[in-house]
């Protein structure tokens, strides 16, 4: 009677421990914001970075941690004034067309809304990784403008139809925009 007792003891106490660590795990992963989060070299910003090495990049912390439809988040931020390009990278979930009723091969496309601009600037997607149910997406505008007044949205499209929204830079957000530091990596990259 006793071995049984603790071999129920010990079942319990793994059980209790599995899940655990299950937990830990499913949040770790979904803090996880290292993918894809190398600024990415362009032309356009190769060629300045060579003609400039202390060129100036500006980056900050999203103003939400994630969309307020839960749909995505974004993270890796960097704006480069000189070239008026931002880069980011954009995570989602595969639920996302299982929620919108779309099938499962649908590819969504960005684009960044301007408050002070008449048409939205599509995105180029400049890397895409995918990991368990996670989709990430590094993606680049050019000719854009972050001031103090506008406020940039990135809007998540399937066709035409608009599936989410989440805010890049607001003109009153109380996040410090910050000189980005390229990394080694990234001078080799732009070099």
């Amino acid at each position: 009677m006793k071995t049984a007792s603790r071999i129920a003891k010990w079942i319990v106490v793994f059980i209790i421990f599995f899940l655990n660590a299950l937990i830990i795990f499913r949040c770790c992963f979904a803090a996880e914001r290292f993918t894809l989060s190398r600024i990415t070299p362009t032309e356009a910003l190769t060629a300045a970075y060579r003609a400039d090495p202390s060129l100036t990049m500006w980056t900050h912390k999203p103003v939400r941690e994630l969309s307020e439809d839960g749909y995505m988040t974004l993270y890796a931020i960097v704006y480069i004034p000189s070239i008026r390009q931002l880069q980011l990278t954009v995570r989602y979930n595969d639920s996302v067309c299982s929620y919108n009723s779309l099938p499962e091969d649908t590819v969504f496309t960005f684009a960044l809304r301007d408050s002070e601009g008449s048409a939205d600037v599509p995105a180029a997607v400049a890397g895409a990784e995918k990991k368990l149910m996670y989709n990430y997406r590094r993606i680049i505008f050019d000719g854009v403008d972050v001031t103090d007044t506008n406020i940039l949205t990135l809007v998540m499209l399937a066709g035409d139809e608009e599936i989410s929204t989440d805010i890049v830079h607001h003109a009153d957000q109380n996040v410090v925009i910050e000189p980005y530091k390229l990394s080694g990596a990234e001078k080799k990259l732009l070099a």
